[in-house]
């Protein structure tokens, strides 16, 4: 009898589970089938949902790293993550009814990327972990919000005291909870990409200039790191006792680093377009700084399985712990074109799904951040005042090679 109650109470549970995950509310019906009439949003919907999505356009402003006073701001002042909330809900609303789904995804893949887009565009970070308690305690703000959203976007009517939207909601809080790392921050997984994209040779030939214009500027610069002794592995230890607190100061080769070159190329697109009122003005155009990493081990895999992956030479680079692109999205005679610049795996600019092909898909998590130019990057990212031998010098400091592992 009592193992009887015991599975009796475990099937509730998994009715509770998969109900939470079913998409069924009047609202979210109706606007499902307004997508499902939408011969445009049908033709492509992995890249087609984009035009209902919200997005950040690119601009000159420099970002100042978040202070310790404004920090503290945000943890009296929450419209921050209201407004990150809202713009997930939002966004996920959007690609699930182009889709057609049902169901929530389990996690986020691929598919349904731009839908954290909000996240990462706050100012400071934000556990996804916590978002379902942060949804109860703040509800009627991200509500208001989503109405205003919808509204603003020419949708079906959003209501707001609708309960059965909770769930729908719920749902997709409980999507965004599945795809969280260790420290609080969502990824896409990959799977197989539900778009077709090809690069016409005119953004080619746009993409492919930036791309060895950043590149022929990042040969003359380096990137500056400053980092305790402790925490270099590679450092000899037992020449003697070391200060923990005491600093390295270490630069590499701008162009042996894929964040300094995915920085570079887009601060270059970014400058290019805005303020331009043409087809790739900063209006026609979403600019991303891609991570890639792995979810399971300490090294990316590719997608052949093995740990090092090949350079559009064949030369074979030591094991990385991540890897960073720059993605253009842009629009042009109302097609989008997802396009990687990536000159550690291509030679030239090439379509998003194609570059993902070269990770292991079991393995590889992907971060998407819109992309701003940064102070803290700016600073990092210079050109040598002098050389000593293979020491750089910078502002009467002295840098000395960063240890790379083979």
């Amino acid at each position: 009898m009592k193992r009887f109650f015991i599975f009796i109470c475990t099937l509730g549970l998994l009715g509770v589970s998969a109900q939470a995950q079913r998409l069924t509310s009047p609202f979210y019906t109706q606007l499902k089938s307004k997508m499902a009439g939408s011969v445009f949003a049908q033709k492509n919907p992995g890249l087609n949902r984009l035009a209902w999505m919200r997005y950040y356009p690119v601009s000159n402003r420099v970002v100042e790293p978040v202070g310790t006073w404004e920090r503290i701001g945000y943890w009296f002042d929450s419209s921050d993550t209201v407004s990150a909330m809202a713009g997930y809900l939002y966004q996920m609303y959007i690609s699930a009814s182009v889709y057609g789904a049902t169901q929530a995804p389990a996690r986020l893949d691929e598919n349904y990327f731009g839908a954290l887009d909000s996240f990462e565009h706050m100012r400071d970070s934000f556990n996804v972990q916590d978002s379902l308690s942060f949804y109860n305690s703040h509800k009627k703000e991200i509500k208001a919000r989503l109405a205003n959203y919808f509204s603003q976007a020419r949708l079906p009517k959003y209501n707001a005291d609708d309960l059965k939207n909770d769930y729908v909601e719920a749902a997709f809080l409980n999507t965004l909870k599945n795809s969280a790392g260790k420290t609080g921050r969502a990824g896409f997984t990959l799977v197989r990409a539900k778009w077709t994209a090809s690069i016409p040779a005119q953004e080619k030939a746009f993409f492919k200039k930036y791309m060895q214009a950043s590149l022929q500027e990042l040969s003359r610069q380096v990137v500056l790191y400053e980092e305790n002794a402790a925490s270099l592995d590679v450092l000899d230890k037992t020449a003697g006792r070391y200060n923990s607190s005491s600093k390295q100061y270490l630069y590499r080769p701008a162009t042996d680093e894929c964040a300094a070159c995915t920085y570079a190329s887009c601060r270059k697109i970014c400058r290019a377009v805005v303020g331009r009122e043409n087809a790739r003005s900063a209006s026609n155009l979403r600019l991303y700084e891609i991570t890639m990493r792995s979810q399971k081990n300490r090294y990316l895999t590719a997608a052949d399985g093995k740990t090092n992956f090949i350079s559009p030479d064949g030369k074979k680079y030591p094991q990385w712990q991540y890897h960073a692109a720059a993605l253009a999205v842009a629009r042009r005679d109302g097609k989008f074109v997802p396009v990687v610049i990536d000159k550690f795996l291509f030679k030239e600019p090439v379509e998003f799904s194609a570059w993902l092909k070269k990770f292991d898909a079991k393995t590889t998590v992907m971060y998407l951040k819109p992309f701003r130019l940064r102070a803290a990057d700016e600073k990092r990212l210079v050109s040598p005042d002098g050389r000593k031998g293979k020491n750089i010098v910078k502002d009467g400091r002295t840098y000395t090679p960063y240890p790379v592992g083979k």
